[in-house]
């Protein structure tokens, strides 16, 4: 048998006589152990003083969203308000990858986007502008993101190279709503509980085009609603927003179709889900 001691009113005083309670040998090892524990980390500061300094730059995002730590128990994620978000970079060496590491848990991880905070452009992370963003650092414009998406909720457009390629025009796009639209109708249920929810910014609109298109085909309007990733405010909510009577969205049991502009990593869809079953049980997510 065990104890911290003191005993209080937890432990009789005839177990003492017993030769299973360990209590008082426990009590006396914690002192040498306490010892040792404490020396062992005094000699690591001593040794981290006397170390080299790191070539880690600190950074900090001059942007409202910025890049998160994709370590999932870390205090940044656990205790966002209480905590800023801080980093630091480094170059990992022949490759010349760019790293990001948190200074809370130290979880590192490559950086997928950087832009110019003062031209409002950003690209894809590569070697070759390391020199560009040696000087954007140093003048405080880098600004580094996690997503395509994050950098476009903030007026971000792409550094433009070469020869531009119109993916889709107006006309191929309001016939593809047609026929998402048609597909949305055959493959639910019960067309009236269908959710449709479009992800902040671009997504909202389309969801918004998709919803006035299923209205003209069956002289109904689907209840509509947005998913907001990364402001401040309410995560979830309808739209338009102007009816009080109609009261928040219930998920339940409900066919919900997610809707946003474009999927590159998945992770925007991974954090609209996660509001998504937050808020509720939906039928089906799609």
């Amino acid at each position: 048998m065990m104890h911290p001691l003191p005993r209080v009113d937890e432990l009789s005083p005839e177990v003492d006589q017993d030769r299973r309670g360990i209590y008082f040998k426990q009590a006396a090892y914690g002192v040498p152990v306490r010892m040792a524990l404490l020396k062992f980390l005094f000699d690591r500061r001593e040794e981290r003083r006397a170390a080299p300094k790191s070539d880690a730059i600190p950074y900090k995002s001059r942007e409202a969203i910025g890049p998160h730590c994709r370590n999932p128990n870390c205090v940044t994620l656990k205790e966002p308000v209480s905590t800023g978000k801080r980093f630091e970079l480094f170059t990992a060496g022949e490759t010349g990858a760019l790293i990001l590491g948190c200074a809370y848990c130290d979880h590192r991880f490559k950086v997928q986007f950087v832009g110019n905070g003062e031209s409002k452009r950003y690209c894809s992370y590569d070697s070759a502008i390391a020199a560009n963003l040696n000087e954007w650092l140093n003048n405080g414009k880098l600004v580094i993101f996690d997503s395509i998406k994050e950098a476009e909720e903030l007026g971000y457009e792409p550094f433009k190279s070469g020869p531009q390629r119109v993916l889709m025009a107006e006309p191929e796009i309001k016939n593809a709503i047609v026929e998402m639209s048609g597909q949305i109708l055959r493959d639910c249920r019960s067309p009236d509980r269908v959710l449709i929810l479009g992800v902040r910014s671009v997504g909202s609109f389309l969801a918004q085009r998709l919803a006035t298109e299923i209205e003209k085909q069956r002289r109904r309007r689907p209840e509509l609603g947005e998913i907001e990733l990364y402001g401040g405010g309410e995560e979830l909510r309808r739209v338009p927003p102007g009816e009080p009577d109609a009261g928040p969205l219930n998920l339940k049991d409900r066919e919900v179709i997610l809707v946003d502009d474009v999927i590159f990593t998945g992770r925007t869809v991974k954090s609209a889900l996660s509001i998504i079953f937050r808020s509720g049980r939906p039928q089906s997510v799609r």
